[in-house]
């Protein structure tokens, strides 16, 4: 065996070997979960550094072939309205500024903007609202409203702005990314998420064990706010507002100077905002630490630091009001100046409370989603049902690929069992790229694998009827084998290369399983043209430097042909 053949011959058993050990992952350094159940594997053996396991096929199954649950979720519009009244531009003290806030949620009710979310500001002499946009609302007919009941506190105010906020494909790739953080904390092994213009986006979870709790950790807009409880509201022992518990969680008691009980809400409302999620870090963690509470901390970032900081040193013994989604959590006092870094505590330490504490500082951390979401679609595809999916396409792939194993031996002889052992290596090797892009593999991936099977053979049909022609012409094997594969390049790679075109079409025009089938595909062309050129010849060319070549009906051809009777 000459040098060049030799080590073209250990490169590709090399590489054969490391796919499979890829894929069916036998030795690992570290600990294998279960990609079903999250749970840590035990290792049959310890060697040395490696941990020896089961083999076990170890590609990421897509939700059809392992269950879970397909999402679909629609951005909800919105509406920008902004007024100026002159009375907001005079100096005002910090109590008539709180007694305006208030005053102002009491001229704008939910019922007069529109249903859903809803924000208020203050900003100079401006009054910004920002709500959801029902569908059959007029946007001008909607500002006139809302002018109308600011003309009963501000005689002069304008309308400066009234519009709508319409997607961009740079909100839907905010949106998606959002997702996407939330999901990967969250602790789902593989999830497909995209985009689908104009205004939705698909989540696929497979082996998702609670889809509702993954459901409300998408949806959830994760809006933070650090508001500042009216002192007339901070009453009750000690001058604080009452504290009890109700159920295990935290309830807030707010009363007036009358000692009147005041609904929680209104407190929140006429309580204004100091900073927002969006001032936040990506950095929250929890903090449980024995015989410790538990808590949530947070860093402000930009602007937010200084403003938080002066307001703290101005404010000491003033209470906040941290409220996620319009519900507050706790109701800290300001012992201290607050410069960067701060805890949100309250509720967590009871049952459940730390997972509530981190899936708070998964939203904190994903940030806030610049629109609401509705569910539009929801369906669950069981883990049976995948099963037996799975088990249906293994069964269906290995019968078909026997079957072009025995065509192969039977039909092309001695080059058919060559192509045999280079089709095995090819399976090996495409398995190990689909693993190697991280691909999830699905039935219409299944569907390419299959399909990519048959392309390689038809590779080496071309080759090896073109060998029989070559054969007949009376050339000796070497040149014959030479003369073959050279003729026969031309018109495997103009099939390949189709091939792969058609493949980039159905990627950048396809969605969620289309892309699944286009991916699969390529590369598993790709892979074909390595081993039906590359392997196969090798593996030529390795037998006809022995006694078997001098046997044409090896090669499919008749001694008489030949001239050889």
């Amino acid at each position: 065996m000459q040098a060049r053949t030799r080590w073209w011959l250990t490169g590709i058993i090399v590489l054969v070997i490391l796919a499979a050990l890829g894929v069916f992952e036998p030795l690992k350094l570290r600990d294998r979960r279960d990609p079903a159940t999250g749970e840590v594997v035990s290792p049959v053996r310890e060697v040395g550094p490696f941990k020896l396991y089961r083999p076990h096929f170890g590609i990421t199954l897509g939700l059809d072939l392992r269950g879970g649950s397909h999402l679909v979720l629609q951005a909800q519009r919105q509406a920008v309205y902004e007024f100026s009244a002159a009375e907001l531009a005079q100096e005002m003290s910090e109590e008539e500024r709180n007694d305006l806030y208030g005053e102002l949620v009491g001229l704008l009710p939910t019922e007069a903007i529109g249903t859903g979310k809803r924000e208020l500001q203050l900003v100079d002499d401006r009054i910004r609202v920002r709500t959801r946009l029902e569908e059959g609302v007029d946007v001008g007919e909607q500002a006139e409203k809302i002018k109308a009941l600011l003309a009963e506190r501000f005689p002069d105010v304008e309308i400066k702005v009234a519009k709508p906020e319409d997607f961009t494909s740079e909100h839907l790739a905010s949106i998606e990314r959002i997702i996407e953080n939330r999901v990967n904390q969250y602790g789902v092994t593989e999830p497909i998420i995209q985009r689908q213009l104009p205004d939705r986006i698909i989540v696929e979870l497979p082996g998702v064990k609670d889809p509702e709790a993954a459901k409300e950790l998408i949806r959830q807009t994760a809006v933070l706010q650090l508001r500042h409880i009216p002192r007339k509201y901070a009453f009750g022992d000690e001058g604080r507002p009452e504290e009890t518990e109700v159920a295990g969680e935290p309830v807030y008691t707010f009363r007036d100077p009358t000692g009147k009980e005041v609904p929680t809400e209104q407190v929140i409302d006429e309580s204004p905002v100091i900073v927002t999620g969006k001032d936040l870090r990506p950095t929250s963690r929890v903090d449980s630490l024995a015989g410790q509470q538990t808590q949530v901390t947070f860093e402000l970032q930009g602007d937010a630091i200084k403003r938080f900081e002066d307001f703290t040193r101005a404010h000491q013994n003033h209470y906040l009001a941290i409220v996620m989604d319009g519900k507050l959590i706790s109701a800290p006092v300001i012992r201290a100046t607050i410069r960067r870094e701060g805890v949100i505590e309250g509720g967590f330490d009871r049952p459940g409370g730390l997972e509530e504490a981190r899936d708070l500082s998964i939203l904190l951390n994903a940030g806030a989603l610049p629109f609401d979401l509705e569910y539009i679609e929801s369906r669950t595809v069981s883990a049976q049902l995948g099963q037996d999916a799975l088990l249906k396409s293994l069964k269906a792939g290995f019968w078909g690929f026997l079957a072009v194993l025995v065509f192969m031996a039977l039909y092309y002889r001695l080059p058919g069992l060559l192509a045999d052992v280079a089709l095995v290596m090819y399976v090996i090797l495409l398995l190990g790229a689909i693993k190697l892009v991280n691909q999830v593999l699905t039935l219409p991936g299944i569907l390419a694998v299959i399909l990519s099977i048959g392309m390689a053979v038809d590779a080496n049909i071309i080759i090896f009827e073109r060998l029989k022609e070559e054969i007949r012409t009376g050339k000796t094997m070497r040149s014959a084998v030479e003369a073959a594969f050279k003729r026969a390049w031309a018109a495997i790679l103009d099939s390949n290369v189709c091939s792969i075109g058609t493949g980039f079409v159905l990627f950048y025009f396809g969605t969620g399983p289309i892309k699944g089938f286009a991916v699969a595909l390529i590369i598993g062309v790709a892979v074909s043209l390595f081993t039906a050129v590359t392997v196969t010849r090798l593996f030529v060319n390795m037998a006809i430097n022995t006694a078997l070549a001098r046997k044409v009906a090896l090669f499919g051809v008749s001694p008489e042909e030949v001239g050889q009777v």
